[in-house]
Parts: C-alpha cells; sequence; structure tokens
C-alpha cells in the first residue's frame, strides 16, 4: 500500500515531469515558426497571428485558474486532463494547412500553458507549505532543461529551407531594391533539400503528455483516498477540549494582529507592481526565443536555420546553467537580493544579449515567484494574476506588431530587449526601496508578532500583555539611547 509522503512525492514527480514536457511541446513553437510558414503557405505576418491568439488564449486559461479551477473540482486533476489535451492538439497542429484552422487549434495549447503553469506552481506550493522553496526550483530548472533539449530534438526534423523574400513594404524604390529582390525572390537550401518533417517530434511528445496526463489522474485519485483515510483517523483522535482551547487561542492572538487595512494597502500595491515588472520582463523574454531565429535568417549574415536553432540550445543551456546555481543560492539568499543581482547581470552583459546571449529569464521566474511567496503569499487568484501577466504582451499582439517590422528592421528586435530590460532593472529598484520602507513601519507590529504564545496559554489579559508590551519598547528605548550616548562619547 502506498504511503501518503510516498504518494506525495510520486505526484511532485509527476508534476515536474508534465511541465517538462509542456516545455517540449510549447517551446517547439518559437523553433518551428518559419517551418509553419511553409506548412501553411501563409507570410510571417499573417502566420504570427496564431501566436497571438495562443498568447490571448494563455491568459484565458490563467485567469480561468484563478476563478473557476479554484473552487470547483481537484485542481490537478484539471491540470492532468489539460496536459492530455494539449498533447493531442501538438500532434495535430504539424498537419494542418489551413491558415484559419492553424489559428483555431494554436488557442489550446495556449489555453492548456496558462492552466498547467499555474496550477503546477499552486499544487506544489499546496503540497509541500513552507518546504516547496526546492521543488519549485526543480520545476523552473526542468522547464530550462526542456528548453537546452528541444532545439536538439526539433533540428533533424527542420526544413533548410531560406527564408522567402522580403515584404513588398521593405523594397525602396531604387536601382538597389531591384538587386535585392533579384537576390531574395528564389530561396535557396543550405545543402541537399530537406522539407519540413516536424509532425514526427510533435507527434511523439504528444502522446507522451496524453500518458504523463493519465498517469497523473491515476496517482492524484489513488493520494486521495488515502489522505482522506487518514484525515478520518485524526479527527476521531483529536479531543474536544484541545479543539476548544486552540480557538480561545487563535481568537485572542488574533487581536495583536497588524491590522487588515495596512497590510491589504501594501499586498495590492505590491502584486500590481510585480505585474507590471513581470509583464515587461516577459514580453521581452518571450521575443526573444519566438524571433531569434526570424531575426537571424532576416540578417546579411548566410546563417542556416540549423546553427540559429543551435544557438537558442546554448542559450538555453546558460539557462539550466544560471537554474542550477539558483537552486544553491536560494537555500542562502533571499528573494530580492537574487532578483536585484540578476537584473544587475542583466544589465551589464545587455550588448551581450544583443548579439546573441541571454540572461537567465527562467531564473527571474523563480526569484518572482518566490518573492511573492514570501511577501503576499501563493494563492490560486495571485498565482493567476502573476502567470497572466507574464503572456499580457503577447496576448495582446506584441508579436504582430515585432513581425511587422523586423522583416524590414530587424534591429527593432534589439532596441526593444534594451529598452525592456533597463525599465525592468528600474522597476525592482522600486520594489527595493518600498520593502525597507515597509520594514521600517512595521517594527512594532513584528514585535507584538513574536511575542511567545506562552503569554496566551497562561490566559494573561490584555492589560497585561499591554504592560508587557510597553516594558519591552522602553527597554528598546533605553538601549537605543545608551548606544546612541556611547557613539557620541566615541566621537568626542
Amino acid at each position: 500500500m502506498f504511503s501518503s509522503v510516498l504518494l506525495k512525492r510520486l505526484t511532485t514527480i509527476i508534476i515536474i515531469l508534465s511541465i517538462f514536457l509542456h516545455q517540449l511541446s510549447y517551446y517547439s513553437f518559437n523553433l518551428t515558426l518559419l517551418d509553419f510558414k511553409e506548412i501553411i503557405h501563409r507570410s510571417l505576418k499573417e502566420t504570427t497571428i496564431a501566436q497571438t491568439v495562443r498568447n490571448f488564449a494563455n491568459v484565458i486559461g490563467s485567469l480561468l485558474v484563478g476563478s473557476v479551477f479554484s473552487k470547483y473540482g481537484n485542481s490537478q486533476l484539471i491540470c492532468a486532463a489539460f496536459v492530455a489535451v494539449e498533447g493531442i492538439a501538438t500532434a495535430i497542429l504539424p498537419n494542418v494547412s489551413n491558415l484559419f484552422i492553424y489559428i483555431a487549434i494554436n488557442a489550446i495549447p495556449g489555453m492548456c500553458c496558462g492552466v498547467i503553469e499555474t496550477i503546477s506552481y499552486i499544487n506544489i506550493v499546496a503540497l509541500w507549505k513552507e518546504k516547496s522553496a526546492p521543488f519549485i526550483q526543480a520545476l523552473a530548472f526542468t522547464s530550462s532543461v526542456g528548453s537546452v533539449l528541444t532545439p536538439l530534438i526539433f533540428n533533424p526534423f527542420l526544413s533548410n529551407v531560406e527564408s522567402e523574400e522580403h515584404s513588398e513594404d521593405c523594397i525602396p524604390v531604387n536601382n538597389k531594391s531591384i538587386e535585392f529582390a533579384n537576390v531574395t525572390v528564389n530561396p535557396k537550401p543550405f545543402g541537399d533539400l530537406h522539407i519540413s518533417e516536424i509532425w514526427i517530434p510533435h507527434l511523439v511528445i504528444g502522446i507522451f503528455m496524453v500518458i504523463n496526463g493519465i498517469l497523473c489522474a491515476i496517482l492524484e485519485l489513488k493520494r486521495i483516498r488515502v489522505e482522506e483515510t487518514i484525515e478520518v483517523k485524526e479527527e476521531n483522535e483529536r479531543k474536544e477540549e484541545k479543539v476548544s482551547l486552540k480557538q480561545k487561542d487563535e481568537q485572542k492572538i488574533s487581536k495583536h494582529k497588524v491590522p487588515l487595512q495596512q497590510s491589504k494597502y501594501y499586498r495590492i500595491t505590491f502584486v500590481v507592481i510585480m505585474c507590471i515588472l513581470i509583464t515587461i520582463y516577459w514580453g521581452f523574454a518571450s521575443s526573444f526565443f519566438q524571433f531569434w531565429i526570424t531575426f537571424v535568417m532576416f540578417l546579411n549574415v548566410n546563417i542556416s536555420k540549423s546553427r540559429a536553432v543551435l544557438m537558442l540550445s546554448a542559450f538555453s543551456f546558460s539557462n539550466v546553467f544560471g537554474n542550477f546555481i539558483a537552486m544553491l543560492v536560494a537555500i542562502k539568499v533571499k528573494s530580492m537580493p537574487m532578483l536585484l543581482s540578476l537584473n544587475i547581470l542583466l544589465l551589464t552583459s545587455c550588448v551581450i544579449c544583443i548579439i546573441g546571449a541571454n540572461g537567465s529569464e527562467l531564473m527571474l521566474w523563480i526569484g518572482a515567484y518566490n518573492l511573492l511567496e514570501e511577501k503576499v503569499g501563493v494563492t490560486n487568484f495571485i498565482g493567476s494574476v502573476f502567470a497572466t501577466s507574464s503572456v499580457s504582451l503577447n496576448a495582446i499582439g506584441l508579436p504582430i506588431i515585432i513581425a511587422n517590422f523586423i522583416e524590414c528592421y530587424p534591429t527593432i528586435f534589439l532596441h526593444y530587449t534594451t529598452i525592456s530590460v533597463t525599465v525592468v532593472f528600474v522597476l525592482l529598484i522600486v520594489f527595493y526601496g518600498k520593502e525597507d520602507v515597509k520594514q521600517e513601519t512595521l517594527q512594532e507590529d513584528d514585535e507584538i508578532k513574536a511575542l511567545p504564545q506562552e503569554i496566551y496559554m497562561r490566559k494573561y489579559s490584555v492589560r497585561r500583555v499591554s504592560v508587557a508590551v510597553a516594558l519591552k519598547n522602553l527597554n528598546a528605548t533605553v538601549l537605543t539611547a545608551c548606544k546612541k550616548k556611547i557613539e557620541i562619547l566615541f566621537r568626542e
């Protein structure tokens, strides 16, 4: 018979595996953008409409987690169902040649992404509570590994044809334009002609996702049954006296908590600024992976699609290395210093980013998510808002805007990257200042919260507690005065 702890560990492994397979599927759409362009025989601008639809559906999926799925049904079973559905859509999509059907089906993996990524993090926190930090790191680390392997898996199946001619809007009216047009009208393959066969890896990934979804559902049903049995036994063993005493103690302790209005204002402000930060950052990070291959193909540097894909694999490998370091550093270092140090690295390496290197954006995802857990507590709603913010720019048409300019002006990709990183750094500085102000204003409240629970267990009156707090404050005041006096003496 499976124990509760064993089932919890197996469930965690299945969640991590779900994220890995999801990453293989979802990340592949960034690599195969030009291949899908060839499959449906449409322009880049029309093809990228599907990306916007996919990201908009991602937002819908994230919102459903916070508004519907958090209230009805088991979140893990819902996640299992969406993993299986995404697998089916992944297998079907490369076989579609009609633009409108292609756009419509793209909404399915988009919505599945919003649900899977949001619920996975929330479920890990629900399973492990305060011990969830290493497993959150493991989720992002696994996602990074998937982003490294995806280019290597899909590279042999990509077509090796150069990008088709630029849009007519890019051709200026002069003699050079005629020569340029003559060069780019006839696409040429690098080596022997190889037609796109991306349906093969998509089919294999889709099958594994369906199997994973079924296993995830079976494990969750088993875990629910075991935990229900344990809960019934624990309830029978409890005594009514202990329960009533605990309720009285909680009522007394609640009288001395921080006022709800201040706490709510701080949490709301913090979440809003965090959402703005994540929105800007992931707009840049997603665009980097979505348009890197397209960006390289439209440059006059004669780089094949295969080499551009391998570049993405190298960038993703740096993410894995960064996440591995983050897993070790997160044990000792808090989230805010981690975020600040990472963005300093991003700013100093912005020039390197422009020519092709990549900062560890998944490490930022980890840091931001852990920062939310540390400051405001991750609920279904907060997790949903957080995930929604990460794809909001792409959902409102950022890929279409970039696609309209990248053929003619590839450097727009680089300018947008630089501006985004700078804005993110400024927002983090705002965070850091707000954190310091909050710590200073809540010193007295922290002292009240830090009072030993034995005071309440002994049924001290509120008056005695107030006297104790007053004496504590007086003691702190005396110590502060003595410290200042000593400093003055030493100066003299």
